[in-house]
């Protein structure tokens, strides 16, 4: 290599070292939502898969949907760590173009999972005496979302791949990982890119209306066990012929079929609204990411090359959708009382 070779070499050393070093908030990020997302889907797993001798059916999904969060947050924050360690001098076009298509493949699972939960749901709610999942449909529709997120994310391994990037004012090229032109030409890339994130708006319109007319069939059921509680206890009063020990006995009853009711309307209720916050923080989440995503292919100015609080601020909302794999056992030991008192019987027990 002659003079201007080795001097080159050590100008993209040093910028790659630079950015490295600009990009560290973001790797740090990277790496405590990793381990957080191990640790938490690891034991919401170990808790509802082994601890839980018959799991309930509004928790059926629980565990694959804790496997698959773990698996799209380990793929998500490895590559995009690699690429905040190689950000221009990534030459490894194959495990470019893998790592965006194994993060895509399991984040339209996790996304996909929520709306065959969603439909679980509204299913066993607003429709209690029709067509049910059964354990051999709920099977099923986990192979149907596997098929599905892997047609909509072999693409990536299209659109994705090594990209040159030059700095002007250091007169040097680096390579990085990104969306690429294909056939000269970003269109390819656009239009994929376009149409995952229409899938997603999609995928989000189909969960929140399965929530509204969930949460309505729950206000509708909750105002008319309102009722009945009301029309029993009027009766109930203005029975004076009734015997002493016969109300009583109705009294002990009524309020024994009353209590066995209300827990299993709570448990409806916080069942539901722990997925419904689940599928919020996933709307949240994801649609800033896409947005960001498709901006970056229309852009002229790559974002390697932009000033530091762009580039930061780029690589976070590229990645916060990351958050939607660490937030969800913290929801279920927020509103699942079961979840809770596993979680401290394992928690005395490694203290």
């Amino acid at each position: 290599m002659n003079q201007t070779g080795l001097i080159d070499e050590e100008l993209l050393l040093q910028w790659n070292k630079n950015l490295r070093s600009v990009l560290l908030p973001h790797s740090i990020f990277l790496a405590v939502s990793l381990i957080v997302s191990a640790v938490g889907n690891t034991i919401v797993i170990y808790i509802y898969k082994f601890r839980f001798r018959h799991t309930k059916d509004g928790r059926f999904f629980i565990p694959y949907l804790a496997v698959i969060d773990m698996l799209a947050c380990v793929s998500s924050c490895i590559s995009s760590l690699f690429i905040n360690y190689y950000p221009v001098q990534y030459t490894n076009n194959a495990l470019c173009k893998c790592s965006y298509t194994v993060s895509y493949f399991f984040s339209a699972n996790s996304a996909l999972m929520l709306s065959v939960i969603a439909a679980q749901r509204f299913l066993k709610i607003c429709r209690p005496f029709k067509f049910q999942m059964s354990g051999r449909r709920k099977g099923f529709g986990i192979v149907i979302i596997i098929v599905a997120s892997s047609g909509t994310s072999v693409p990536a391994f299209v659109t994705f791949g090594i990209s040159s990037v030059r700095n002007t004012s250091m007169n040097i090229t680096g390579q990085y990982c990104t969306s690429i032109n294909v056939n000269d030409s970003n269109m390819t890339s656009l239009v994929y890119n376009c149409t995952v994130s229409a899938i997603c708006v999609i995928n989000l319109c189909f969960l929140c209306t399965l929530y509204a007319r969930i949460g309505n069939k729950l206000r509708e059921v909750r105002q008319r066990r309102l009722q009945r509680i009301a029309t029993r206890e009027k009766w109930s009063d203005a029975d004076v012929f009734t015997s002493e020990t016969e109300k009583n006995s109705v009294t002990t009853l009524d309020k024994q079929r009353r209590h066995t009711s209300k827990k299993v309307t709570e448990m409806k209720y916080r069942i539901t609204f722990m997925f419904f916050i689940i599928t919020f923080a996933y709307g949240v989440l994801f649609i800033p990411t896409f947005a960001i995503i498709i901006w970056d292919i229309i852009n002229v100015n790559p974002w390697i090359v932009q000033g530091d609080v762009y580039i930061v601020g780029f690589r976070f909302g590229y990645t916060v959708f990351i958050i939607n794999y660490l937030i969800n056992p913290l929801v279920y030991s927020l509103f699942d009382s079961d979840f809770r008192r596993e979680l401290r019987k394992l928690s005395f027990r490694l203290c």
